[in-house]
């Protein structure tokens, strides 16, 4: 439990360090880019705290390729 207020606390330290100068320029999108960013890391980084079992991208790769890959060894 700790760890997780501690990445929500450095978050949000993150984000009040960031919004100041981003506001400043009027960089709305970078903001939005960036907030999302952060967002998705900390769901990755909790998923990792309580061993959600997260799927790697390669899997869905594998999924897609292994019919033409046994159609190509099943030519040779």
């Amino acid at each position: 439990m700790f760890a997780l207020i501690a990445i929500v606390a450095i978050s949000a330290v993150l984000v009040i360090i960031d919004w100041p100068q981003m506001s400043k320029r009027g960089d709305k999108r970078e903001f939005a880019v960036y907030f999302t960013l952060l967002c998705l890391g900390i769901g990755l980084t909790v998923s990792k705290i309580w061993s959600v079992q997260v799927p790697n991208p390669l899997d869905w790769m594998a999924v897609a390729y292994k019919p033409l890959s046994k159609l190509l060894f099943g030519l040779f």
